[in-house]
């Protein structure tokens, strides 16, 4: 599938490993593997990738997503996301670019970006993703 090359992730810079328990917020600007437990929000200006093992209980934003664990949260990605075959997403998707892999769990809404769309949803807070007319004219 164009786009999701593996070639082109990030380098990890930052990592919650396996056996691991983070509560509290996670802010970066670099690439993060999570293998054990965040509670709380993560944000990255680069990947996020969550592990086998890896869990998140709280809301997520990224350039890029690679979930092979558990999110229990909304998941904001500007470019694209894969949800892996072991994966588990328990909330709402934005991203542009989606990959959902045989066997992956999905529960919740999800809105496929554009730019128009993405400047749209930037634009206006008080709109919900209900009210905003993401279809093309």
């Amino acid at each position: 599938m164009k786009g999701f090359n593996a070639n082109t992730v990030d380098r990890i810079e930052t990592l919650v490993g396996e056996g691991t328990t983070v509560e509290g917020n996670i802010i970066g600007n670099n690439s993060i593997l999570i293998n054990g437990t965040v509670t709380g929000d993560v944000t990255t200006e680069r990947t996020l990738r969550v592990g086998r093992s890896g869990i998140i209980k709280g809301n997520v934003k990224a350039n890029s997503a690679i979930l092979g664990g558990i999110i229990e949260g909304d998941l904001d990605v500007k470019d694209s996301t894969v949800l892996g075959s072991y994966s588990s997403l328990k909330g709402d998707l934005k991203t542009a670019r989606l990959k959902i892999e045989e066997g992956a769990i999905f529960e919740g809404r999800c809105v496929m970006l554009d730019r128009n769309t993405e400047e749209a949803l930037n634009e206006d807070d008080q709109k919900t993703k209900d009210e905003l007319d993401v279809n093309p004219s």
